[in-house]
């Protein structure tokens, strides 16, 4: 079933096909270079080859591997899924959340905007109303220099009326 070579030797046969995907199915070829320990690979300079004729046990037994490989991994992959989607599906509610907080952010704004459109006009009323006051208390003070005060005017009509009995 294994038969071996070295590079060295002429073979039996079974030489070890070429490095491309011509060869056919049913050899296999081993480096058996890379399975030896790296002081070996150091001390030794030729590499030997192992040819594998794979028969229809080895076949079968490889056809049994592959299917119950493909199975595992249906059921990893599906697993896989069924986890990918469960975390996409939270996100996406997450992101709903923050669709409906930033509309109700947004219509409270609106709301802000109005009432400071409104509050401006306010103010500017309030700014020409402030504005009329000012010059009526100015006309105001203006009046009230010219005219006396009633308790003076009272104390002096008195001291007139007392002068004119004496006189």
């Amino acid at each position: 079933m294994f038969r071996t070579r070295s590079e060295t030797t002429s073979g039996d046969g079974y030489d070890c096909p070429p490095d491309t995907d011509t060869f056919p199915r049913y050899f296999v070829c081993v480096d058996a270079f890379l399975a030896k320990t790296y002081n070996e690979r150091m001390k030794k300079e030729t590499k030997e080859k192992i040819v594998v004729e794979i028969t229809p046990e080895i076949r079968a037994l490889f056809d049994s591997y592959h299917k119950e490989t493909e199975k595992e991994m249906t059921r990893y992959v599906g697993a896989l899924s069924e986890d990918f989607q469960s975390k996409v599906s939270a996100i996406g509610e997450q992101f709903s959340g923050l669709n409906d907080k930033l509309d109700m952010h947004t219509e409270m704004i609106g709301l802000l905007a109005e009432d400071v459109a409104v509050l401006k006009e306010d103010v500017s009323v309030l700014k020409d109303d402030v504005g009329i006051l000012k010059t009526d208390v100015s006309e105001i003070k203006d009046i009230l220099k010219t005219k006396a005060d009633k308790t003076e005017v009272i104390h002096i009509s008195r001291r007139v009326s007392v002068l004119e009995r004496n006189v």
